[in-house]
C-alpha cells in the first residue's frame, strides 16, 4: 500500500503524539529568521492522500473498520466519518513550543468545524482516530471540544511536518 514518496506512519509512541484544538496565538519562542507558522501547499506531483477522522470502538461492530494504529497495534473505528479531506480549507506546518518539533495545523470549514464541535463536545473522554489513507496517525483521547482547527503533534521533524502537510493540503 506504500507510494514512492508517500507519507507513511511513524513508530512514535502514541504518549508523543496528542490533537489539541489550536487557536493559532503569536509563538512564544523563535528560531532565529526560521519561520514558526506557515501555510502548506500540495505540489502538483503529490497526490494528495485521503484524511479521516473516526471514532475508535471498544471492539467490532457493523459496519466497523479493523485498523493498525501508530505502534502497529489492530484497533475498531466506527463506519462514520467526521471530517473528511474535503473539509480542509487549509493546512499550516508550526513550530512546537518546544522550538525543536514541528506539528501540522489542519483548518476546517465553518461547517465542519460545526459538526467536529458537537461531536467531541457529546463524546469527552473517548478516543478519536485519525487516519491517512487507511493508516493512523495518531489515535488521542478527546480532553475538550474541538471546534475551527486541529493539530497533529508527534514530536516531527521540520521535513516529516512538511511532508505530511503536503499530502493533506487542498
Amino acid at each position: 500500500m506504500s507510494r514512492a514518496g508517500s507519507w507513511q506512519p511513524s513508530r512514535v509512541p502514541a504518549s508523543f503524539a496528542l490533537l489539541a484544538v489550536l487557536f493559532l496565538l503569536p509563538a512564544v519562542a523563535c528560531r532565529g529568521a526560521e519561520e514558526v507558522d506557515w501555510v502548506v501547499t500540495r505540489p502538483a506531483d503529490v497526490p494528495r492522500a485521503e484524511l479521516e477522522f473516526r471514532f475508535v470502538l471498544d471492539g467490532k461492530a457493523e459496519g466497523a473498520l479493523e485498523v493498525a494504529d501508530a505502534e502497529g497495534a489492530r484497533i475498531w473505528v466506527g463506519k462514520e466519518i467526521l471530517i473528511s479531506s474535503a473539509d480542509l480549507y487549509e493546512v499550516h506546518v508550526n513550530l512546537e513550543g518546544d522550538i525543536e518539533h514541528y506539528a501540522v495545523t489542519l483548518y476546517f470549514t465553518p461547517q465542519a468545524a460545526q459538526r467536529l464541535h458537537e461531536a467531541t463536545t457529546n463524546n469527552l473522554g473517548r478516543q478519536v482516530a485519525i487516519l491517512l489513507n487507511g493508516f493512523v496517525v495518531v489515535a488521542p483521547t478527546i480532553q475538550t471540544p474541538i471546534g475551527p482547527s486541529a493539530m497533529i503533534s508527534s514530536r516531527y521533524t521540520k521535513d516529516d511536518a512538511v511532508r505530511l502537510a503536503q499530502q493533506i493540503a487542498p
